[in-house]
């Protein structure tokens, strides 16, 4: 399943708050954005790929590029950002 569904799902059972407790819904939290990062990052790498795919060899190899400084970036900073 794309990790957006999965997202959802966390992200819908960390805001539920009649039948669980704090700690799980720091767990569901958590977990909902660590998919939408991957959802996100995943989406990011695509149009290199169909680049790629169409020979389009140059404009691949530089949306791939910016595809690398946006998960290096990620990488330093969502730490910081994640929810609760």
């Amino acid at each position: 399943m794309w990790p957006g569904g999965w997202q959802t799902y966390f992200h819908c059972a960390g805001q539920s708050k009649d039948r669980i407790d704090e700690a799980d819904r720091a767990v569901f939290a958590k977990r909902a954005d660590r998919l939408w990062l991957v959802g996100y990052s995943l989406m990011f790498l695509v149009p290199s790929l169909i680049l790629f795919t169409m020979n389009l060899l140059l404009a691949g190899a530089v949306w791939f590029a910016a595809w690398l400084v946006y998960v290096g970036f990620v990488a330093h900073y969502f730490p910081r950002v994640q929810t609760m």
